[in-house]
């Protein structure tokens, strides 16, 4: 191959370890170099439909942060409204806890949500029905520039608009 190789298909947010040969002609191949140790980034854009490496859904986003990738350092933006009324929810609140720690900049866009996590039984405490929001749960973040419409419904305490812990 010729410097440098392009590597396809490499997941987000994963840690990879390349080595590498060389292909001596007649003197055989070369031993194996020390291993390049690197990180992968995330998309940082969220569009309805993504068309590039940095841009993501809001279902992607939300997948990133309760993976347990907290955006700590990094801008995330809305690039455009979503209106079909989004279902996920960024963060966690049962074990494992997952946060959102970065910057969410809404760009002036409006996020529609039709969000529901309602406990089988409303008399049990549950974390996983809590804090019920776009935004679950947030820790060290900003969030600007953004407009939340739709609904969102839960019967375990508390039930936001917006952010349920932070």
């Amino acid at each position: 191959a010729t410097s440098p190789y392009l590597l396809g298909g490499l997941d987000p947010a994963t840690t990879y370890g390349v080595q590498a040969q060389s292909d001596c002609d007649s003197e055989g191949l070369s031993s194996w170099c020390s291993p390049v140790i690197f990180t992968t980034g995330v998309p940082t854009k969220i569009k309805i439909t993504p068309s590039a490496a940095d841009e993501m859904t809001w279902a992607e986003f939300a997948g990133y942060v309760n993976d347990g990738y907290s955006y700590s350092g990094k801008t995330v933006t809305l690039m455009e409204n979503i209106v079909s009324g989004v279902t996920d929810i960024v963060g966690t609140y049962a074990s494992p806890i997952r946060y959102f720690s970065g910057t969410f900049d809404g760009g002036g866009h409006t996020l529609t949500v039709n969000i529901s996590s309602l406990s089988p039984d409303a008399a049990v405490d549950n974390n996983e029905y809590k804090g019920v929001a776009p935004f679950r749960n947030i820790r060290n973040a900003t969030i600007k520039d953004l407009v939340v419409t739709g609904s969102v419904t839960g019967n375990q305490h508390p039930t936001a608009g917006f952010v349920g812990f932070c």
